[in-house]
This record gives structure tokens, C-alpha cells and sequence, in this order.
């Protein structure tokens, strides 16, 4: 028996036992013992919009954050006029999605919200917002965000006095202001 005799079932044996150990040490955890690495839940939801969704953009009015892709065109008094990007349903839904309260009609031409708060804004603050189309050819959409005047008139007041206020005698002729008393 030479040496060459010795050294083939040797060696063949450290190459089983090297087979066997690499085997086994390569098994994955979660079938040797079941158990798997514990995951944190998420609590955000995916940042991703849904269908027709508008992004929001960085520029904020009366509170409300304006979608992306639209400025304010012009500012007169307490109302300002935004110019969108947007098609006029996408950007009315936008809209809706983001105030409270009042009422919304919704017509063919344009989309009228009237009354309304902005959600998570501030509440003393009445806008009404109509959202039509645009004559600018630039822009697909616009909207004219009012701020409703605050009333001076408290709601427990009396008709007649809702009238004097504004202006109107008891036999509804116009009340003369300088010679008011």
C-alpha cells in the first residue's frame, strides 16, 4: 500500500465532513427553529397619491396649501384669484378633500363651495371658493377664494335690529347715517 492508497479515503473523508458542517451551519433561521427577525409596523401609510390625486404644493392661502402646479394670478380685496394647472374636476376635488363644513354645489361649469372652514385651520376664518374654468391659455383651471366678512351683527339679534344695522328703517326706507342716533 503506497501513500497515494493512504491519502484518497482521507481526504475524502475531510471533504464529507467539510460538506456535512458547511450544510448545516448554511441553514436558514427561519426553518431550523420557526422563528423570524421581529419587524417594527409601519404607521405611515405609502407615500404614494391615489388616482386623479393632486399634490400639494409649498404655497398656503387662508391656510388652505395650494396643489402643486398652481400660483396665485391676482389679489384684490379679501379675494384672491389662483391659477391651476389642474382640470377643473381634479382641482374641485382637491378642494373638497380639504375643507369642512358649508355647502357645495356642484354644476357643469364650475364647482361653488360656500361657507367653508379649511380642515386643521383656523375656524373663525369663512372662505368661499368657486372653482371654474380659465380664460388664460396657459392655465387649465381657477379658483376665487373669498374671505367671508365676520358679521358684527351677534345671532341673537332681533330682526329689526339685523335691519337697523344694515341700514334699513322699520318702514324699509334707507336710514340716513348722519342723522342717525
Amino acid at each position: 500500500m503506497g501513500v497515494r492508497d493512504r491519502l484518497i479515503p482521507a481526504a475524502s473523508l475531510v471533504l464529507a465532513l467539510g460538506l456535512v458542517t458547511g450544510a448545516v451551519s448554511c441553514k436558514r433561521k427561519t426553518e431550523d427553529d420557526g422563528r423570524k427577525a421581529p419587524v417594527a409596523p409601519s404607521s405611515a401609510p405609502p407615500d404614494r397619491l391615489g388616482p386623479n390625486e393632486a399634490p400639494e404644493g409649498t404655497e398656503v392661502l387662508h391656510g388652505l396649501r395650494l396643489p402643486l402646479r398652481s400660483r396665485v394670478a391676482d389679489k384684490v380685496g379679501n379675494i384672491t384669484v389662483v391659477r391651476s394647472a389642474l382640470p377643473l374636476e381634479q382641482l374641485a376635488t382637491y378642494v373638497r378633500a380639504r375643507v369642512d363644513g358649508g355647502t357645495v354645489t356642484a354644476g357643469a361649469a364650475s364647482t361653488a363651495f360656500r361657507n367653508v372652514v379649511v380642515k386643521g385651520g383656523d375656524t373663525a376664518t369663512q372662505l368661499e371658493i368657486k372653482v371654474q374654468p380659465t380664460l388664460d391659455p396657459d392655465w387649465r383651471s381657477e379658483m376665487h377664494v373669498h374671505v367671508v366678512p365676520k358679521s358684527d351683527v351677534p345671532p341673537e339679534a332681533s330682526e329689526e335690529e339685523r335691519w337697523r344695522r344694515a341700514g334699513v328703517g322699520p318702514d324699509g326706507k334707507l336710514i340716513d347715517r348722519l342723522k342717525r342716533e
